[in-house]
């Protein structure tokens, strides 16, 4: 809890003012204000084997719901991906996710249109059972 929740809370009122600052600012309009939040299968749907990791994930994903609603208004784009299966090795990029097409997604996320921002993302091998 202290690191997917508390962590993502504290980081938030930390650089959120600034963020909405730049926002507002027309020299920064055209520079995005995004937080992208890094969750988990776990916080959509609880195991047996994911007992010690679903509450956490799931109450990071609320949070991160709220903070949406609340900085969304005011310029600042708040992200959640959902990753659904291990990050890989070069050895194995056919089961697994690769980093940077992870980092290629959230760029894109990132930098969407204000009209057409999406919250909630699922990244996840073509092979994964889902």
């Amino acid at each position: 809890m202290k690191t997917n929740v508390y962590g993502l809370l504290c980081a938030t009122q930390r650089i959120a003012p600034g963020m909405i600052e730049r926002a507002k600012s027309k020299q920064q309009q055209q520079q995005q204000q995004a937080i992208l939040v890094t969750g988990a299968t776990a916080s959509m749907r609880g195991k047996p084997f994911t007992v010690g990791f679903a509450p956490q994930k799931g109450a990071q994903r609320l949070l991160s719901q709220s903070l949406a609603r609340d900085l969304g208004p005011k310029g600042v784009h708040v992200g959640l991906f959902i990753l659904d299966g291990q990050v890989g090795t070069s050895k194995d990029f056919e089961s697994k996710l690769h980093p940077d097409a992870i980092a290629d997604a959230y760029w894109n996320i990132a930098n969407q249109h204000p009209s057409a921002w999406s919250f909630e993302t699922e990244l996840r091998p073509s092979v994964e059972n889902w």
